[in-house]
């Protein structure tokens, strides 16, 4: 269905700028850069809804996934 090409356009961002090793890691965490350019690319981030507007929703999501373990801190 349309979530594997959703999965593969996240493994793409995830993956770029990484080095051998790093893509060797069973878990490979997506960049806060990468997360800015595939919402970009997505047509997310735009005129309305600023890079600065999506870096602060997430730190704030981030934020209360890693207070309450559900995500952990790096």
């Amino acid at each position: 269905g349309g979530g594997s090409g959703l999965k593969q356009a996240f493994d793409q961002f995830a993956r770029f700028g990484k080095s051998e090793s790093q893509l060797k890691e069973k878990d490979i965490r997506i960049e806060s850069k990468n997360v800015q350019k595939l919402m970009k690319e997505a047509g997310v981030v735009d005129g309305k809804y600023t890079s600065q507007l999506l870096d602060n929703d997430m730190a704030r999501v981030l934020g209360k996934l890693t207070s309450s373990g559900t995500y952990t801190k790096g």
